[in-house]
């Protein structure tokens, strides 16, 4: 595992102290487009379930209407910010999409995970989110 850094860039107060799985992604990209109903679904069940743990993604689309027509398609409930010059990106180094990155409650980076995440690296995404909330 990766030594622990810090967060690149801030999270919204929203998610401050809790673990967050940020995820990067954009409309053209297929696996985003495969990966973005489980990470809907796992943020669904962490919020039913009142675990202090939030999965956020970050739209990379240069032209935002064009993911906005995506969470709207896909008829997701996740937080979607938006990074259209791709700044946050090159803070967080990401290279590929999709790209995902495990925050601490301290606001570290835990872990990295590129690629596309399946049905069971989710469940262990999952596990491992579970054994960092405080």
């Amino acid at each position: 595992m990766p030594e622990a850094v810090e967060v690149a860039a801030p999270l919204p107060q929203a998610v401050e102290g809790q673990v967050v799985l940020v995820n990067f992604w954009a409309s053209w990209c297929g696996p985003c487009m495969e990966e973005l109903p489980r990470l809907d679904a796992l943020n669904d069940e962490l919020v039913a379930e009142d675990v202090s743990a939030r999965v956020v993604t970050i739209a990379l689309d240069a032209q935002t209407r064009r993911a906005d027509a995506v969470v709207k398609k896909l008829d997701l409930d996740l937080a979607v910010a938006h990074d259209p010059k791709g700044e946050l990106a090159a803070l967080y180094g990401v290279d590929s999409m999709p790209a995902s990155f495990l925050i601490g409650p301290d606001g570290k980076v835990v872990e990295s995970v590129p690629g596309s995440v399946d049905d069971e690296a989710l469940e262990a995404l999952e596990a491992r989110m579970r054994t960092l909330v405080p």
